[in-house]
């Protein structure tokens, strides 16, 4: 995940930008680290496979008019990456993009990976997903762009 992590501050973080990195992926109460992170303009978090949409919540106060919230979703975090879409649209965030990110390299062979998978098919998830999402401007019951040349209405 360090290398992802990395990736990420260099393409999307900007000088002078107010970063906050929280990959914990930790459940939050109410007050837990809302209250130390005043304002930012990047923040970049994975989200708790219990409940994935909470990420966006947890955040979606604390950045910028215009900011970006980066959510990194791992193998070892097993969020549901369409939740969190689902919840940060409703949150008035436009979905700019989804990276994929595959580990350097071939730990294992494709076979041995695909012999792992789940019970009754399927494949072991080897990728960590990167999705980036913008603040709009001022929140409104406009429709915000999907990402796609679409609209959200």
């Amino acid at each position: 995940m360090a290398a992802v992590l990395a990736r990420v501050l260099a393409r999307y973080a900007w000088p002078g930008a107010r970063v906050v990195v929280d990959v914990a992926g930790l459940p939050t109460q109410p007050g837990d680290r809302e209250s130390s992170i005043r304002q930012a303009d990047l923040i970049v978090a994975a989200p708790h496979p219990d409940s994935p949409a909470a990420v966006v919540n947890r955040y979606r106060q604390q950045i910028q008019a215009m900011g970006l919230l980066i959510v990194v979703s791992s193998p070892a975090t097993g969020a549901d990456v369409a939740v969190v879409v689902a919840s940060a649209r409703a949150a008035g965030f436009c979905y700019l993009q989804h990276n994929v990110a595959f580990p350097a390299g071939r730990p294992e062979s494709a076979g041995t990976i695909a012999r792992r998978g789940p019970a009754g098919g399927g494949h072991e998830r080897i990728h960590t997903d990167v999705l980036v999402f913008a603040k709009a401007e001022r929140s409104s019951g406009a429709a915000h762009s999907n990402g796609a040349g679409g609209t959200d209405g």
